[in-house]
This record gives C-alpha cells, structure tokens and sequence, in this order.
C-alpha cells in the first residue's frame, strides 16, 4: 500500500516566489562554491596565482556590495517596514532568471 498522497494544489503567488528565490540562491551557491575550489586549485598548482586570484576577488566584491545593496534595497525596505514585497522580489528575480 503506498502512502496517502494529499492533493495537489495550485501553489500560491507568494510561495512560487520564494520557491524562485531559493532556486536562484543555490544558483548563486553553487558558482560560488566552483569560483572558491578553482582559485583553491590554481593555488595548489601556481601559489602565487592563487593568492593574485583571492586579491583579485577580494578586491571585486568590495566594489560590488554597494551595487548589490542598491538592487536589495526596495526588497530590504518592503519587508523591514511590512510593506508589500512580492512586487520588487518578482522584478529582481525576472531580471536573474537564467538564459535559456
């Protein structure tokens, strides 16, 4: 006897956004974690390299909070003053959607 299977229901706007978040976080991961073990690997093979590689990524994701700050910002906002988010949320994640 299989176990009872509830019905399948028509997911709900919020849920299918939050569903694409977490989607794109592991999108995010997983480049994160294969830029982490190349620049891991180059220094095993080339030292120096490795260590040019980390100054180098250091140094772009300095520059790159502020940016990144700025397209959180109307998210952070919505939610911290409990305001409606779903809107901006959508709009962020549209423009992170993968190419096909």
């Amino acid at each position: 006897m299989t176990g009872w299977i509830p019905p399948i229901s028509v997911m709900s706007e919020e849920r299918d956004t939050i569903l694409r978040l977490v989607k794109l976080c592991k999108r995010y991961q997983v480049g994160l974690f294969a830029a982490n073990a190349a620049i891991q690997f180059m220094a095993q093979e080339n030292f120096q390299a490795g260590l040019d590689l980390q100054a180098m990524k250091n140094r772009l994701k300095a520059g790159l909070e502020e940016e990144v700050d700025i397209e959180f910002r109307q998210i952070e906002s919505a939610l911290l003053e409990g305001n409606e988010y779903l809107p901006a949320l959508q709009e962020l994640l549209s423009r992170r959607q993968p190419a096909s």
